[in-house]
Order: structure tokens, then C-alpha cells, then sequence
């Protein structure tokens, strides 16, 4: 049936572009957004869901221009102060695209601002390494949740800090917030970059007791932790706690092996994987390079 109203012409051209581009290629954001022009000039405003979509696509595929377009159309068709959902996917929009600052004053310039508004900031600024930003936003929120906490652990550990690290972990179990799976992939991150034995057996005690540990994620960092420790054993005790293994699992005990030079424990665990992969063999031949053995 054709649309009767040519005012809700584009409107409902650009939803049924978003209804069958749901993972839209940068060309095709950059074509959607050009109609913005000609809409703005006849003083048309796409709905809020529409422009939403739109910039959550844009900081997907870094569409730096066409998300600055979108912010432009919303300014000229009067919300220069978007609602909080808009202003929410314009600072992730900006941050996506290595624009902190831009994202900033969107930030600043809110009316009202919720908790996923705080966490949007302070994840933009750990993602860009301004972890002294991130920091005065964290310390001064008005509320916090798990993520606030997970993403400040997650930061530091990422950048080398794990004693800073290692305090918000701390202060986030002395907080009395549920955690998650997410809270210890970071306390698990400092474990493998600082090789302390101690702190990742505190780690590995902590997610088996949370019943954590069929997160493959959490124990491959574990087992690769237990190995650069030099602890084998340790490390094949977790892979053997575990009910279910996959391919990730296996070829991180495989390179463990490897790596510390005992190919004949890597050669039959590789032996025993159930389905071998381009990573498993690259684990098992690397270790026997570096032996200088072709067997």
C-alpha cells in the first residue's frame, strides 16, 4: 500500500533500511545518513529508535562522519540537548570512534544523566587508555553497579596497573554488589601479566566457588596464568575440573606444554584433543621448533 503522507516517506524508508541492515557495512550507513540532508531541510525529524539504530551502526563502523551528521540533524531540527537515550548512543557513538572529547561535551551538556550514562563515559575513557579519567568520572558518580566496578578492574589490569587493579577488585567484593563472570576477568588479566602463583590460585579458588569455571574465557586465563608460572600441574588440575571442554580450552594447556618444554605431555594431550585445529597444530610445532626437534 503506498504511504499517502510524503512526510512519512523517508521516515519509513529509513526504518525498513534498518529492519533489513541489521549489521550495515560502512557504505551503506554512509548512504542512509546522505538522506539526512534533504530531511533536515524540509524540517523532517526521524523518530529517536530510527536515530538511535542509526548511531549505534555509525560507532560500529566507525562512521565518524555520518555519526556527526546524525548529531547535526538533531541539533537543526531543534534537540540541540538530545534526550538521554540519544545522548547515551551519541557518546558511545563518539567514543567507538576515538572521540572522548566530542563524547564528553554530549556528556556534559545533558539534561538528565543515568547510571548506564556514567558507565558509557567511563568504558570510552578505559577503551582509549585515559584511565585518569576514568577514574575522577568512577569516583565521582552518583551510584554504581557491577559494571562501573568490572570495567575500572578490567582498565588497569589491561594497561600494566594491577596493584590498582587488584583494590577495585577488592573494594568491589567488600561492596556488597553481586558480581559476575565479568569481575574476575580482569583480577585474572593482572594474574597472567604479573606470573603471582599465590594471586592466581586466590583467583581460581574464587571462580570455582562462584561456579565460574565453564566460562571458557576465565579458565583459559587461568590455565595460561598456572603456566607462566611454570605450575603444569596446577594448570592440568583446572582442566581437569572442568566437565565441558572446547578446542580453546585444550590448546591452551597444549601451549602451556609447549612453551615450558615438555612436548612429550603436549604431544599426548594433543594426541587425546578430540578435534584438532590450525591453533592446536601451531602450539605443537612451535614447541617442537623450539626444542630444535622435527619429530
Amino acid at each position: 500500500m503506498p504511504i499517502s503522507n510524503p512526510r512519512k516517506r523517508p521516515i519509513c524508508v529509513a526504518r525498513s533500511f534498518l529492519r533489513s541492515h541489521a549489521h550495515a557495512t560502512k557504505g551503506e550507513i554512509s548512504q542512509a545518513v546522505s538522506r539526512l540532508e534533504s530531511l533536515t531541510e524540509q524540517g523532517i525529524r526521524l523518530p529517536f529508535e530510527v536515530l538511535a539504530s542509526l548511531l549505534q551502526q555509525c560507532g560500529a563502523t566507525r562512521s565518524l562522519k555520518q555519526g556527526k551528521w546524525i548529531h547535526r540533524h538533531l541539533k537543526i531540527t531543534g534537540f540541540k540537548r538530545p534526550n538521554t537515550l540519544l545522548s547515551n548512543h551519541l557518546i558511545g557513538m563518539y567514543m567507538k570512534c576515538g572521540k572522548p572529547i566530542d563524547a564528553c561535551k554530549v556528556f556534559d551538556r545533558m539534561h538528565f544523566r543515568n547510571l548506564y550514562s556514567w558507565n558509557n563515559m567511563i568504558s570510552g575513557y578505559v577503551k582509549s587508555g585515559m584511565l585518569l579519567r576514568a577514574r575522577f568520572m568512577f569516583d565521582t558518580m552518583p551510584e554504581r553497579d557491577v559494571v562501573s566496578w568490572n570495567t575500572m578492574v578490567i582498565g588497569y589490569a589491561q594497561n600494566g596497573n594491577l596493584r590498582e587493579a587488584l583494590w577495585f577488585y577488592r573494594e568491589l567484593r567488600r561492596s556488597g554488589i553481586k558480581y559476575n563472570e565479568f569481575s574476575f576477568a580482569g583480577i585474572l588479566t593482572a594474574c597472567v601479566k604479573s606470573r603471582e602463583l599465590q594471586l592466581n590460585r586466590q583467583a581460581h579458588g574464587q571462580v570455582l566457588v562462584a561456579g565460574f569455571l565453564s566460562n571458557v574465557v576465565l579458565s583459559c586465563s587461568i590455565i595460561d596464568a598456572y603456566a607462566k608460572c611454570g605450575q603444569m600441574e596446577c594448570a592440568r588440575r583446572c582442566f581437569d575440573e572442568m566437565a565441558v571442554k572446547d578446542s580453546h580450552i585444550w590448546t591452551t594447556l597444549i601451549s602451556g606444554y609447549a612453551k615450558l618444554g615438555d612436548m612429550e605431555a603436549a604431544n599426548k594431550l594433543f594426541c587425546e584433543m578430540p578435534e584438532k585445529n590450525p591453533v592446536s597444530w601451531t602450539a605443537l610445532i612451535a614447541g617442537y621448533v623450539r626444542q630444535g626437534s622435527g619429530d
